[in-house]
């Protein structure tokens, strides 16, 4: 009987040191993505400041008025792509994180229901080894 105890209670523990490897995973595929993404935009938003400086530096300089405006609409464009860019990255990031928090779910659900398929095997076993009770579980 205690011998039984003891397989239950190191095969819990066992299920333990899985998920909580299983959460340090998550947490670490989580945190990747969002690092690798902002690190993405930080690139593009140092890129997009350094051309913005570099044309209003040149605007004033400028004398032909369609030069100018053809940068002012230069600038606009490429404010637009940015923001486009951005938002891209900002819906892939959903998706990543999405895909890691589904993967996380199910990873957890199979160990939780290979922990219940492997205790409900051990745990008949109790109800028939108690020392003077004939106790056979019904099911």
């Amino acid at each position: 009987m205690v011998v039984l105890c003891v397989q239950l209670f190191e095969l819990g523990m066992a299920q333990k040191l899985a998920r909580d490897a299983e959460v340090k995973c998550f947490f670490d595929c989580f945190h990747e993505a969002v690092e690798d993404n902002q690190k993405v935009a930080s690139e593009l938003i140092v890129e997009f400041e350094k051309a913005r400086r570099e044309m209003l530096l040149e605007m004033p300089r400028m004398t032909d008025r369609e030069e100018l405006l053809s940068r002012i609409e230069q600038g606009s464009k490429e404010t637009r792509n940015l923001h486009d860019t951005l938002m891209t990255l900002e819906l892939q990031l959903a998706d990543q994180l999405e895909d890691v928090v589904k993967d996380f779910e199910r990873n957890v659900s199979d160990m939780v229901s290979s922990f219940i398929e492997a205790a409900q095997g051990i745990y008949p076993f109790i109800f028939v080894c108690r020392p003077g009770v004939c106790c056979v579980p019904t099911g």
